[in-house]
């Protein structure tokens, strides 16, 4: 029984791993309970002061961000927090290279 279990998941593993579009999740939070804003963007040049994605700071919860990506792209997210909306910290960054997710395909 416990054989044909692990045959059917393996199976279904396989089957949904050739369909699935790849998504990314970015999750952050902060320590700071006087922070009440956060922005980021997504792959936007770091100088400029537009394409910024603002968001209110939910209480002691991670923000998070899905997004549906392309293989062997890299995506880099930028992020400030805030307390009044105004005045923003240091910008963050991290950078994902999806040509990794390449490595648990087949």
């Amino acid at each position: 029984m416990k054989r044909l279990t692990c045959l059917v998941l393996l199976y279904l593993f396989v089957c949904l791993s050739v369909f699935a579009d790849y998504k990314l999740i970015w999750m952050w939070h902060t320590d700071d309970p006087r922070v009440t804003w956060f922005r980021y963007k997504i792959n936007a040049d770091e100088e400029s002061d537009v394409d910024w994605i603002y968001v209110a700071s939910p209480e002691a919860e991670p923000v998070s961000v899905v997004m549906d990506v392309e293989k062997n792209r890299t995506y880099t997210i930028r992020v400030q927090n805030s307390y009044d909306g105004v005045w923003w910290s240091q910008t963050s960054s991290r950078e994902v290279d999806t040509g990794v997710l390449a490595l648990f395909e087949d």
